[in-house]
């Protein structure tokens, strides 16, 4: 037996040698074919990267100057930046192209439009022909390169925000330096914010509150006449600065930021020059400052407001805004509510005001909306209530100062996102 085996074991080793050699061909096209079908996957996903870096670039670069050759600069430095596997790719020709984005139909338009708009830039790449992708082992089968392509879309969402003001008594004082002046410059400094970084279509407006939110103004009431207090406003209860659009119609949101004035008071002089009426501030629309020589706007009147602080109905004013005035359906619109107190919501059942502006919030960010919050606590505040208000891209900031007002309106209106969507 034990001869046999010995024979039977020698006569067999021919056989493995044989079935080594036949199977190593599939071995090998096993091998390539996962080595190289991780490369491929892998090229395309870079592919896909640097198409979209190119096209968000392209489409950031053309809306800040208004040039499309800044914009294919920008695509190219993208590209020329992030390599495909091991290259380049190359925009493919014609690219980039510069057109119109329908958030309703989740289509593009190729073609700058009346005034060379354009809110989306699209950016083809590849790695072909002579650039094409070196396969490593899969040549051994007979297959020598992969051809890569990806296409990207960068469309610009616009800025729809609503600035929802404190307008209480603890905010009132005479002179540049107090707590509603500095309120007034830094509300001014986030609308030239805007202007100076500006995009078509972007939509901006006010709230203002203090135990009442303040509808807007008209020609037989231009302080504006008394809102809500404890109950929601309506659809059709619009604040104190609707939403406009910012391009055309800037000179009303100066005036109307302007109008953070005193509530409380019928004359203030600057210089030995009247700076305050009972109906009227005097305002340097520049600067923001008080002044002898400034312009005359209509201010918030505390018989209108009041003195109380109660913030609800200015935000659900805010909500309304955003949602059934600012075209939300299609997306069009990145949305936020900056809302500024310096204290407590000080009505007779604080906790239920408070309660109510939280479920302002949860609806605001149930409809996309963004909430920021500042607080300036000058006396009693509840800081745990404005971090609880914040909401999605949003955050907190405060400051015992109110010479930070400017510099913390600022901010936000720098964090606010250039919300770019697919």
């Amino acid at each position: 037996m034990s001869v046999w085996n010995d024979w039977s074991r020698s006569e067999r080793r021919g056989n493995y040698a044989m079935m080594t050699g036949v199977l190593m061909t599939a071995i090998i096209g096993f091998s390539a074919f996962s080595v190289d079908i991780s490369l491929i996957t892998l090229a395309e996903l870079q592919a896909q990267a640097t198409a979209d870096a190119a096209s968000h670039a392209a489409l950031v670069a053309f809306r800040i100057n208004n040039d499309t050759g800044e914009g294919d600069t920008a695509a190219q430095w993208m590209v020329n930046y992030n390599k495909v596997a091991t290259a380049y790719a190359t925009i493919d020709p014609g690219y980039p192209q510069y057109g119109t984005w329908d958030y309703t139909t989740a289509t593009f338009t190729p073609g700058l439009g009346a005034g060379g708009f354009a809110n989306a830039a699209e950016v083809a790449v590849s790695r072909e022909g002579a650039n094409t992708l070196e396969l490593m082992l899969a040549p051994i089968l007979g297959v020598y390169t992969h051809d890569v392509h990806a296409d990207s879309i960068t469309a610009q969402q616009d800025r729809a925000i609503m600035m929802v003001i404190d307008q209480s008594c603890s905010m009132q004082a005479s002179g540049n330096t107090s707590a509603v002046a500095l309120n007034r410059i830094g509300a001014m400094t986030f609308l030239d914010y805007f202007v100076d970084h500006p995009q078509d279509g972007d939509l901006l407006g006010m709230s203002v509150f203090a135990k009442f939110a303040l509808l807007e103004p008209t020609l037989a009431n231009p302080n504006g006449t008394q809102g809500p207090s404890t109950t929601a406003p309506t659809v059709n209860q619009r604040p104190w600065m609707p939403l406009v659009e910012v391009e055309t119609n800037t000179a009303l949101l100066r005036t109307r930021f302007a109008g953070i004035c005193r509530t409380n008071r019928t004359s203030d002089f600057i210089g030995g020059l009247q700076t305050l009426s009972g109906t009227q501030c005097r305002v340097d629309l520049v600067s923001g400052l008080a002044s002898g020589a400034g312009t005359w706007v209509y201010k918030h009147r505390s018989n209108e407001i009041s003195s109380n602080t109660n913030p609800y109905p200015a935000l659900y004013q805010a909500v309304n805004e955003l949602y059934y005035r600012s075209d939300a359906p299609d997306n069009r619109y990145f949305k936020g509510i900056v809302f500024m107190t310096d204290g407590v919501a000080n009505v007779p059942d604080q906790a239920t005001a408070e309660s109510n502006a939280i479920s302002v919030a949860n609806d605001a960010w149930a409809h996309d909306i963004s909430i920021w919050t500042i607080l300036y606590h000058n006396g009693s505040f509840n800081d745990t209530f404005m971090r609880n208000m914040v909401r999605g891209s949003g955050y907190f900031a405060s400051s015992p100062d109110a010479a930070d007002l400017p510099v913390l309106y600022e901010q936000v209106a720098k964090s606010i996102p250039t919300a770019l969507v697919r």
